[in-house]
C-alpha cells in the first residue's frame, strides 16, 4: 500500500502534495532538495564572505519591519544568493548595513555569511 503521506528526505517534514522528488528521495522543497546534496557553503563563498552572521529579520503582520532581499547571484555550486537587510513599510523602503551570503537550509531555516567585498 502506498504511503499517504511521506517524510522530507532533508528536513523530516510531512511533505503535502507533490513536493520534489530526486530519484527515491522525496522533498518538501526545491530549498530542502538543495541543501540535502550540498549541505553548507561551497570553498568559493566562504573564500568571499566571513563566518559574521546577518542579524535578525522581523516583519509586524508583514507590513512594518526588516526583511533580506535580493535576487541575483546565485551561486552555481552551493545555490546560496546575496541579500541585503531593508527596511520595509508595506513596500522595501532603503537598504541598511552589509551584504550577506544567505544559504536555504529548510523553507523556513536559512544561513548566512557576511559578504567581504562586493563592488556592486
Amino acid at each position: 500500500m502506498a504511503k499517504r503521506f511521506e517524510d522530507c528526505a532533508n528536513c523530516k517534514g510531512m511533505i503535502l502534495g507533490g513536493g520534489q522528488r530526486k530519484g527515491e528521495l522525496r522533498f518538501c522543497s526545491v530549498a530542502c532538495q538543495r541543501f540535502y546534496h550540498q549541505p553548507g557553503f561551497c570553498d568559493s563563498c566562504v573564500s568571499q564572505t566571513t563566518p559574521e552572521q546577518v542579524a535578525a529579520t522581523y516583519a509586524f503582520r508583514g507590513l512594518f519591519g526588516t526583511r533580506l532581499l535580493g535576487f541575483g547571484k546565485h551561486c552555481e555550486s552551493c545555490n546560496s544568493i546575496i541579500k541585503r537587510r531593508w527596511i520595509c513599510v508595506v513596500l522595501p523602503i532603503f537598504p541598511f548595513g552589509e551584504k550577506y551570503r544567505i544559504l536555504q537550509l529548510t523553507r523556513l531555516r536559512w544561513q548566512s555569511r557576511k559578504v567581504k567585498y562586493d563592488p556592486s
